[in-house]
């Protein structure tokens, strides 16, 4: 056997999975006379496993009070050359001393050890790269910080000729333009103009507030416009009720799985994410009531996306809902429901939202951008009166106000029911697609005994591959064979089904996804064909 030395993604069980098909047993160590740095990894199948764009990277410095903390690991040979083709090619393994007394192997810069004049890895670091001599020092909370890995994938659909399935943007196609261009111009000429180029309220423009409130009344969850909180982007949303209800090693639960962005904003609070046991209509409330009895420490709340659920697509159907509102009900374990895709139904509306059912324990998130535009970043949270004060003062802290010409704007927009013109239009075009991507499936992949979602609305389709298949491994195949989608392990909490992945297909043509989904075919039938 072998100890190898990990300070960088090596350590994670994700990774470790992916690249040894188990998780090794480590202890804690460190190494001696060299210094971190970071380096940009441009390897796409190397950040869709790590989930980081920026890599840790050592340089000998010499110097021995200079140490990087880590793990040592006992590998095999095999598993040794195993870690070697998953690091690129800025590092090179060499033999090291650890703080221990043991000698183990580890990634160190190629660029320095490789230099002229230098042997094995004793060239000290010049005290004059700041690069690597970098003063500045991270939170442990920005350690646990990472970037998405959809817009990492999304980099690679830059190529020429790549048909990108990836994205979880709405069409742009659907932005209503006109609309937009004549609603700024409405605001801008009138006595509007100059308020809203002025510093604005942090609770948000009373008549969206008004509005907000009123949209909720027709889906039967009566709510004050003193409860609306207008934000940048419902991401924000998520963000401040983070900032609000986390706190490092507090219980948080989720579905399984979830949508990414909430990990995102979650993680940086340091608290402890658990899954609850999910199936094609959503948390089990069995599963949910069991787990709540065991647990030690009650969650501070359970994140939910009952409409159309990204990644999955599924929504949560009426006895569902109500069942699972009891088990909340029953154990007092409030509900963060966040709701982006419910406007996008196809054939029928969904249920009520849990808001409706039990307005004290849910704090509601909405958005603007699926159904008017993203670019303007504009959401809204709808929180209990005991609640909103705090989620106020973590948005002033943020950024004082969500814009407020974007506000007037949108309130421009949407008066005099033209959501309820401009909605329909996406809806239709968004259910060709999603005809078109299940007709395509059931032709190409059908025959491989892959299973996936048939959607009711929103814009995700959910797929499982044949079993001995791993989508991360098989993404590289599929952007050589010309489209792109997203591995789905990024989406659990904990224990990734590799064998997921996620397909959007509102932003391709019925032709596009016909092309597209031929080449996931013909990777898929080639990795079983192995």
């Amino acid at each position: 056997m072998n100890l190898l030395f990990s300070y960088g993604t090596l350590q994670q069980d994700e990774v470790q999975r992916s690249t040894f098909g188990r998780l090794l047993h480590g202890r804690p160590d460190a190494l001696v006379g060299y210094a971190q740095a970071w380096l940009e990894i441009e390897d796409a199948q190397v950040v869709a496993t790590s989930g980081k764009t920026h890599h840790p990277i050592v340089r000998r410095t010499g110097q021995p009070a200079d140490r990087v903390a880590g793990t040592v690991f006992e590998v095999s040979d095999a598993e040794l050359a195993h870690a070697d083709a998953y690091e690129v090619a800025a590092y090179q393994r060499v033999r090291a001393d650890l703080a221990s007394g043991a000698q183990a192997w580890v990634y160190v810069d190629a660029r320095a050890h490789n230099q002229p004049g230098t042997t094995h890895d004793t060239a000290p670091m010049n005290p004059t790269d700041i690069q690597t001599a970098s003063p500045w020092r991270l939170a442990v909370r920005a350690e646990t910080m990472n970037p998405s890995a959809i817009r990492e994938i999304l980099k690679v659909t830059e190529r020429p000729g790549i048909l990108n399935f990836a994205g979880g943007l709405p069409s742009p196609e659907t932005f209503p333009v006109e609309a937009m261009r004549a609603a700024c111009d409405a605001v801008l000429g009138g006595a509007a103009a100059r308020p809203s180029l002025q510093y604005a309220s942090s609770e948000g423009l009373p008549e969206l507030r008004q509005w907000v409130a009123d949209e909720m009344a027709k889906q039967g969850a009566r709510v004050s416009p003193d409860q609306v909180l207008i934000t940048t982007g419902s991401q924000q949303g998520l963000d401040l009720i983070a900032k609000v209800l986390l706190d490092a090693e507090a219980p948080l639960w989720v579905e399984t799985p979830t949508y990414l962005g909430a990990l995102q904003a979650f993680t940086p609070m340091q608290p402890r994410i658990e899954s609850v046991a999910s199936d094609d209509e959503g948390v089990q409330p069995e599963a949910l009531r069991a787990q709540l009895a065991a647990a030690k420490v009650p969650p501070r709340f359970m994140y939910l996306l009952p409409n159309f659920q990204n990644p999955t697509g599924r929504t949560m159907p009426e006895a569902r809902r109500e069942t699972v509102l009891a088990v909340c009900r029953e154990f007092g374990l409030p509900i963060v429901e966040d709701n982006p895709y419910g406007e996008l139904w196809f054939d029928q509306a969904p249920p009520a939202p849990l808001l409706a059912r039990w307005p004290e324990g849910v704090i509601y998130l909405g958005s603007f951008s699926k159904i008017l535009a993203p670019g303007l970043r504009l959401g809204y949270v709808i929180a209990p009166p005991a609640l909103y004060p705090k989620l106020l003062q973590a948005k002033q802290a943020a950024d004082l106000h969500t814009p407020g010409f974007n506000q007037r704007v949108v309130a421009e927009v949407i008066q005099d029911g033209f959501l309820d013109r401009h909605v329909p239009t996406i809806r239709a075009r968004y259910h060709a697609q999603r005809d078109a991507m299940q007709a395509a499936l059931a032709r190409e992949l059908g025959p491989t005994g892959a299973k996936w979602t048939e959607p009711k609305g929103g814009m995700f389709v959910w797929v499982r591959l044949p079993e001995g298949l791993n989508a991360q491994q098989l993404l590289p195949a599929a952007v050589d064979a010309g489209m792109a989608f997203v591995p789905g392990a990024p989406f659990y909490a904990r224990d990734p089904d590799t064998r997921t992945l996620r397909l959007s297909f509102v932003t391709s043509t019925p032709e596009q996804i016909d092309r597209g989904m031929a080449a996931l075919g013909s990777v898929v039938r080639q990795a079983l064909s192995r």
